[in-house]
């Protein structure tokens, strides 16, 4: 077949087919003038079972220059803590000269695991993602080790894990951890996690971006630790409150504070709560005691939502065995929030170069925004107020790691569009 168009056309054609596996495989055999295109879209990102990882690595002994158009790469079991990745070598890695996202799910992270892609030294990895995955024994070093292994990474994202070595450190020293980390992402912390963390700043690190999930009171106590010691230089926090109890209790003996956060340009906070968005709802009033505990005299992009229990479910609410779903509030439940303390929260000087206070929600604002204008005319009148109006999300919203929020993107995501 011969192009009739020129090839920057039939590029940006294919771009449009980024997401369709099935038109992708169609494009990358009607014509060569079609095959770099296809076959970049389609091969940016593989996931890969032990045996796709073992096709793979035929493909790329006999055609050598096609590791250069994947990008990133997800290793999956099919079940949680599957031990499916232990006895393979993953040297099919080595042959990726472009990759740059690794992402690990449904494995236990075995010492031959863990060493096998440790001993291959990806130098070109920026990003690496581990999501409900297991570290049995022997030791953490290990998963240290492991880690330090990629020299050029960037951000790191760690959720769901098993940790069962909480070992201390060994005596041995551990390697130096990757110079230019600066986003770190912890989705339901545990102990370990905190070992990491503490390894990363043992050093002068300077983290940049930090997002954090909260699910229980025992999440607290870390996480302020974690803003003690890199508050100073963090530009950008993603916040995630999902919890299936009242906040007070989540917080209750904690000296929980956001003040070290001093260097902050971009916050956002989500909740999601078991409960109705209605104004006897105690856990609501921690919308305004965060956000009054912000005092960065640089923050300029803010952004809240809240998730809560549907009222809008009827048949939900009247039955006392329904599931009762999560999602993502519509702007009239919002009502529900205290606007006057919140209105005199934005009015101070810490929050003289806000720009952009951001809520999320379902439906129509404009009643939102004429109550708000009524309640604290003073805040309204700054005109920082806007509405993102979102689908509706069933469950938690925030999933912690793609962390461009400035300016404040439609979603925040904590794990990578893979």
């Amino acid at each position: 077949m011969r192009a009739q168009l020129p090839s920057e056309v039939w590029d940006l054609i294919i771009d449009y087919l980024h997401n369709d596996r099935k038109s992708l495989d169609a494009c990358s055999l009607t014509c060569r003038a079609w095959l770099r295109a296809a076959r970049y879209h389609r091969f940016r990102h593989v996931s890969l079972s032990p045996k796709r990882a073992r096709g793979l690595y035929r493909l790329l002994y006999e055609s050598p220059g096609f590791g250069h158009v994947i990008k990133s790469v997800e290793l999956y079991g099919r079940i949680k803590l599957s031990t499916a990745w232990k006895d393979e070598s993953c040297l099919f890695l080595a042959a990726l000269p472009a990759l740059s996202k690794l992402k690990l799910s449904h494995m236990t992270l075995s010492g031959s695991v863990l060493t096998n892609i440790t001993d291959l030294r990806i130098s070109s990895l920026k990003h690496i993602s581990i999501r409900r995955c297991g570290l049995p024994r022997p030791h953490m070093l290990g998963f240290i080790e492991f880690i330090a292994s990629f020299r050029s990474l960037e951000s790191i994202y760690i959720a769901d894990m098993s940790f069962h070595a909480t070992d201390p450190m060994s005596p041995i020293d551990p390697p130096r951890p990757p110079p230019n980390v600066r986003s770190l992402a912890f989705g339901s912390p545990m102990d370990a996690p905190q070992l990491l963390f503490d390894w990363l700043t043992a050093s002068e690190h300077r983290i940049e971006s930090f997002s954090y999930q909260i699910t229980s009171g025992d999440d607290v106590e870390p996480l302020q630790h974690m803003l003690t010691t890199i508050g100073p230089t963090l530009t950008q926090l993603n916040l995630h409150i999902d919890t299936d109890t009242a906040l007070d209790r989540i917080f209750a003996g904690h000296a929980f504070t956001l003040a070290p956060c001093t260097a902050l340009r971009t916050c956002r906070l989500a909740l999601s709560l078991p409960e109705m968005c209605v104004p006897a709802n105690n856990s609501l009033r921690w919308v305004h005691r965060i956000l009054s505990q912000l005092a960065a005299p640089g923050l300029a992009h803010l952004a809240l939502s809240i998730c809560a229990d549907a009222m809008d479910n009827f048949g939900a609410l009247a039955s006392e065995c329904a599931v009762h779903q999560v999602s993502l509030v519509p702007f009239r439940d919002l009502f529900a929030l205290d606007w006057v303390v919140i209105g005199e929260v934005m009015c101070r000087p810490a929050f003289e170069s806000l720009r952009q206070f951001v809520l999320e929600g379902r439906g129509q604002p404009e009643l939102l925004d004429a109550f708000v204008k009524k309640r604290c005319p003073e805040f309204h009148a700054r005109g920082i107020l806007e509405y993102r109006v979102m689908g509706e999300f069933v469950g938690s919203t925030v999933d912690l790691s793609d962390n461009e929020l400035a300016p404040m993107p439609t979603t925040i995501q904590l794990e990578w569009d893979w």
